[in-house]
This record gives C-alpha cells, structure tokens and sequence, in this order.
C-alpha cells in the first residue's frame, strides 16, 4: 500500500469514525451536558436561525396594544401629584391618590384600587380583553382594594383576565391562584375561575423559550430548576383531571379563537411574530394619568375591539427570556403566543425516529461519496453543495409547510465531516511535510535562506542562475583511510564536514553535497546573493581555520599527512530541484562546477591552499594580499584560466615579499624569458619552499628543452 492509498484509508476511517460517534450521540437525550447535549445545542441554533429569518407570523396591529410597566415610566411622569400631597392635600382627587401610590410604592406594593381603576378604563374605552400579566400574591393588608378589583373583574368576566402560577417547593409543584378576596371561592380552585390564567412559561432544556403550553393538566411533567439542579414535578392530585388553562389560553379564548387552542397538556413549537419591539410597547404612565388616557385612547377608540396587555417591561422584575430573537419581555412572549394561536401558527416538529433516520442517512451519503468520489475539490464543493441542498429543504418546510426538522444542523455536519477531516489530515500531514522539509533543506541551506524558502517554495524551480562557488577536497584520503580504519576515517569525515559546513552557513551559504571527501558549497541560489563573492572568501577563509583546528586535534600519524585545498570559482550555472519520485534534492549542474572541481584539483598541484579564478577575483571587495599563480587551460577547455592565490590564516608569514619574487619571475616566464625564470623559482624553492614555483621551474625547464614556437605564456594541462 502506497502512502497515497495508506492516506485515503485512514481518512476514510476517520470518518466513518465520527459518523459512528455522531449517530451513537444522537441517540442520547439533549438533558444534562454531555456530548450529545452539544449535538443538540447545534441543531437548536440552527432551528433559532429559521425561526428567526423565517416567514414571521402575521399580525394585525390593530387587534393588540402593550402597556408596559417600568419605573421610570411612570414616577418621572407623576412627581408633581407628591408636591401636590404635601403642599394641598384638601385638593386631592381619587385620580391623584391613585397616581401618588404608583409614585411611593414599586408596582408589586400598589394597591388593588389602582389596577382596579385601571382595568374599569380599559373596558369603559372598548376593550374586548385586558390581560394583566401580573401575579396577585396574597395580602391580608390589601383586603379592601381585592374586594374593588374582585368586582370588576366580576364585572367584565371573563374580559378580565389576571394570573395564577405554579410554585415550586422541594418537595411539592402546586398551582396557586390569586387571593380569595379577589376570587371568590365558588370553584373548586380558585385558579380555575374564567377570568385566571397561568403565567408560567417554560423554556427548552438550553434555557430558550420557544414553545408554548396553553393548557396544563395536573398528570403534567414539569422541570424545575433550583440550586443550579433540575427535578420533575407533577402538578398535584386533586382527585379527578383538572386543566388549568394559561394566560394566553384564556385571552385566545375571550378573543374568539379558542378553536386553534393545542390539545391539553401539548407543548407546541410557536412561529414567532419578530423580533423584540414587534409589539410596540405604550407607557403604563398613559393608562394611570386620566386626562393622557381620554385625549390619546378613550376619545380616539383606540382600545375599541382590542386585546389589551399590562405586564413589567423590566429587567428588575426579572420577568425577562432568552427567545431565538435574544432577550424579550415576558409580557411580549405572551402576546406572540396569543398572536400564534389566533393565526393558528404552530410549528409540527419531526418525530425522533425521522431524525435519526435523516442522520444516519447523511451520514451514510457521507462514506459514500468518500469511497466514490477521490478528488478532494469535487467532493468538497458536492458537500457544500448537498448541505446547502439541505438546508433549503428545511427551510422551506419550516416556511411553508409548518414543519421543522429536528435535525438539521447535525446532517449538515456529517455531510461535510469528509470535508473537515480531509482537511484536518492534509493539514497535520502538510505540517509533517513542512516539518520533514524544513529538515532535509536545513542540512542543506542558511536559516535566513531556508527562511525565504518556506515562504516561497516555488523559489526552488529550476532556473539558471548567477552562482559562486567554494570546493574543497581532502588530501590523502586512502593513506589517512589505511591509518584510521573504517569507523576511524568516517569520525574525521565527520568532524571535517562539520568545520566546513558551519563556516559556509556563518555567509548564509548553501550546501550542494558531501560526495566522498569532497565538499562543494554555493551562493546565488535559490535567491541572488549579490555579495556571494565577498561571503564565499570569508567562508573559506573560516574555513581554512577550523580545518586547522581539526587538524591539531589529530594523532600525529593523521596530522602529518593530514591536507586540503580550497577553491573559488563564479559563473552561469543550473539550479533546482533534481532526482527521481522517491528522492530529489536540491542541486546544482552546469560546466562551471566541473571547471571548479578542476581549479580545487590545481591546489595540489601549486601546493596551494585557496585559489580562485579571475572571474570572482574581479568580483572581490577586499581579497587582500594576492598574487597572480598561472594562466593555464585545464583538461577539456579551451580558454584558459587564470588564477590568484589569496592570503589566508596559515600562509606564510613571508607571503607578500613571496608574492613580490614570485611576480617577478612569473613575467619572465611569461615573456619567454625561462633562463632568468628559472633563475628566481629556483632561488624561491630554496629560500621558502613556495609551492607554486616548484610546477613553474618545471616548466621552465621543459621550455628551453623543448621550445614552444607559438608561446604566449598560457600552459597547457594535459591531465586533469
């Protein structure tokens, strides 16, 4: 098995991996946190997303009106009837006792009286219902103000409609009607009077409100949550099935739409009308102050026909819920829910075994279309393609046929699972290969080359390039071989490639290969490096150093045999990548690194350390004391070559005055002059052991043997 089918092959089980973890999950319930709960969470969002860019439910503006309750709404309003009170009490009129209990009490503490006149001035004006959103605890103080409101809630029955709840205890769930002295107690509860409806609304396991429970049964199952722990609770045992109908339920029902009420006890998804503000909010101010209320409502009819809502439009009365839509008053999620049972706007929701038939079935497509299809740009665009497929599926069930998906977000994840684990793969493989990269080319380039590499690795396509070059190649390598052993010479490989590379990758230079004892570095690729002339001779003259220092650390029977030599050379050459399939490298080709292998070889021959060739030579800032060695033309060419040798940290001491001699007798040579040529090398040899005299009074001698009638001072090599 290839690494491309080892891949494919993993990734496949990857996938049919999570697709089995996915449905496993799915299997489980959305209570608690765990695994699935987060399955469930993402489907939710994606639900709140249809419900809140969906078709809205229809409203008609001219069957609501909202009053909401705040503080300020109303005590910035009536400060003046509290200057009134203290300074003309005599002149206080029953409207202004009414408005000063708003102002010195919170809206919990008012008195009976005033929702009493308040509820008398919404009818008297027309209304068809007025809910008051608000729980009227028992109060023995409040007795005579009960008796008031009790009257005319008796009066309009059952246009009046005012709240009970379920409370909540450890150890018992029970349901709790307004006071008696409001009620009177001629039912068997007094909750289940027409004119009392159940406030309490019950959010989803993620805490967001999106159904609605009309009618509640005391068989009915409710979660609790208190002390951050979640307990079930019925409603209580009152000897036969007794429904307890909601707020909403009873407003719907006053309002001539009991028809479209759900069956009892059913939690139905609603359609939302929008956003929060949909119902505009009016001040309660309007109804507590009588002359606004006459001139704005009562003249105009405005409440004629209407259904009325008061309810806290604060957060201090802590009646505020998390909706799809965010935050919203209690009092506003009451009047979506009526607006949604007048219009009959339930949401049918799919059964648990549809949604995990759609689930297994996405995820089944998913393995599918990875076994089927192999080009990972096709497949990725196809799962983009079948999500968005999807999801205008559901969202036109949920917009046009009522019906939502239990699962949507969930399949919409599977179908795009082999997209995101081929991803992931690629990525962790494509990090190991940069990685594996970053390896193989950092044994081979300068970090601030390798650097730019990695940025762009197209930098390593093939390209003919302006190239300085540095050989060198150990002396003596069978002898030292023979002294050292096999694990001995590798040792002294070792360290002397060692010297070598950290002294080329000092100038950011890079490294072609270790062929042998040979070693061959560059610089002009595969970026240009306009001072590579001037890094390559400070390399190699760092190098000559740490070769030197290898050499000291040696025993003696490899110290005394122990040689190099170190040439530099410029020109036009080929660089890329090379190799086959299963291995490539970065290298070089060309006839300028034969003719640098050649220069290298003539340090042996000159007895010479570093030699470079004219055309770097021009190219130097600084070489330093030089001299001029030879013009010759090497084996194979044609030109000749000319070349320096440059100072370096073990030359002679004598260097200069020998290059001064040297000169001398190399224009004698030059000029045909062999006699007095020969001459000077001689007298070179003898007083200072120079190396490149020695080849050159040789010559001389071969000369006058042998004169040469087309001389012009060029030798011609015969062997490498």
């Amino acid at each position: 098995m290839d690494s491309r089918q080892l891949k494919r092959t993993l990734i496949i089980g990857a996938i049919s991996f999570v697709i089995s973890a996915v449905c496993f999950l799915k299997t489980g319930g959305d209570t608690g946190f765990s695994p699935s709960t987060l399955l469930y969470l993402a489907d939710h969002r994606a639900q709140d997303y249809l419900a809140e860019n969906g078709r809205p439910c229809p409203i008609d503006t001219n069957l609501f009106e909202y009053f909401g309750i705040d503080d300020t709404s109303y005590r910035d309003r009536f400060f003046q009837v509290e200057e009134k009170a203290a300074e003309f009490p005599e002149e206080m009129t029953r409207d202004d006792h009414i408005m000063l209990n708003t102002v010195q009490k919170k809206m919990g503490d008012w008195s009976r009286e005033v929702w009493a006149e308040v509820a008398e001035r919404v009818m008297e004006a027309g209304a068809r219902c007025l809910v008051i959103d608000i729980y009227f605890h028992h109060d023995e103080e409040r007795v005579r103000g009960d008796q008031v409101l009790g009257e005319v809630i008796q009066k309009y029955s059952p246009a009046v409609i005012i709240g009970s709840e379920v409370q909540n205890s450890e150890d018992r769930t029970s349901v709790s009607g307004p006071p008696l002295s409001i009620i009177p107690d001629d039912f068997m509860d007094n909750s289940q009077h027409p004119c009392v409806g159940l406030v309490n609304i019950y959010p989803d396991s993620d805490g967001c409100m999106r159904r609605g429970v009309y009618q509640f049964s005391n068989h009915d199952c409710y979660r609790m949550m208190w002390d951050g722990t979640e307990h079930l609770h019925t409603m209580g045992d009152f000897g036969k099935d007794v429904v307890f109908p909601s707020l909403s339920a009873r407003a719907t029902t006053v309002m001539g739409y009991e028809t479209n009420l759900p069956p009892v006890s059913e939690r139905p998804l609603i359609r939302f009308t929008g956003v929060p503000g949909t119902f505009v909010m009016n001040s309660i101010a309007d109804l507590l102050d009588p002359d606004v209320f006459k001139t704005g409502y009562a003249d105009k009819g405005r409440l004629k026909g209407k259904l009325v809502l008061i309810g806290p439009h604060n957060a201090l009365f802590q009646d505020i819920h998390t909706t799809p839509f965010g935050s919203m008053p209690g009092p506003e999620y009451h009047l979506n829910l009526i607006n949604a049972a007048i219009n009959a706007e339930f949401i049918d929701e799919t059964t648990f075994g549809t949604d995990q038939l759609i689930v297994l079935a996405a995820g089944f497509l998913t393995i599918l279309l990875t076994l089927m299809v192999k080009g990972y740009s096709f497949r990725f665009y196809l799962g983009l393609l079948l999500s968005a497929g999807f999801f205008g599926f559901a969202w036109w069930q949920y917009n046009y046929n009522n019906l939502l998906l239990g699962s949507i977000a969930v399949p919409i994840l599977l179908l795009n699972t082999s997209n995101i684990i081929t991803l992931a793969c690629q990525s962790i493989w494509t990090y190991a290969d940069k990685r594996e990269f970053e390896g193989t080319m950092g044994k081979y380039f300068s970090p601030a080359i390798l650097k730019e590499i990695m940025n762009n690795p197209k930098a390593l396509a093939p390209k003919n390039a302006e190239l300085t070059l540095l050989l060198t190649d150990l002396r003596n390598s069978t002898p030292l071989a023979e002294r050292l052993g096999p694990s001995g010479m590798f040792k002294l490989l070792n360290q002397i490639f060692e010297a070598q590379t950290e002294a080329v990758l000092t100038e950011n230079g890079s490294l072609e290969h270790f062929l042998g004892d040979q070693f061959l570095s560059y610089w002009g690729a595969p970026y240009d490096q306009p001072d590579g002339p001037n890094q390559a001779l400070r390399a190699a003259r760092d190098l000559i150093v740490r070769m030197e220092g290898v050499k000291q650390i040696q025993e003696s029977k490899v110290s005394e045999i122990f040689g190099y030599g170190v040439a530099l050379h410029t020109g036009q050459a080929l660089a890329g990548e090379k190799g086959s399939e299963k291995k490539k490298e970065y290298g070089l080709v060309g006839d300028t690194i034969n003719e640098a292998a050649r220069i290298e070889a003539l340090t042996k021959y000159y007895g010479a350390q570093l030699l470079v060739s004219q055309e770097i030579f021009t190219k130097l800032t600084d070489p330093g004391r030089n001299r001029l060695v030879d013009r010759v033309i090497v084996k194979g060419k044609s030109e000749p070559v000319v070349l320096y040798e440059l100072e370096q940290s073990n030359s002679s001491e004598n260097f200069d005055a020998i290059g001064k001699e040297f000169t001398v007798g190399f224009d004698l040579y030059s000029e045909g002059k062999f006699s007095e040529a020969q001459a000077i090398f001689e007298k070179m040899i003898k007083d200072y052991n120079d190396g490149p005299s020695k080849p050159m009074l040789e010559r001389c001698i071969q000369l006058l043997a042998e004169p040469d009638p087309d001389w012009k001072g060029v030798w011609k090599m015969e062997n490498k």
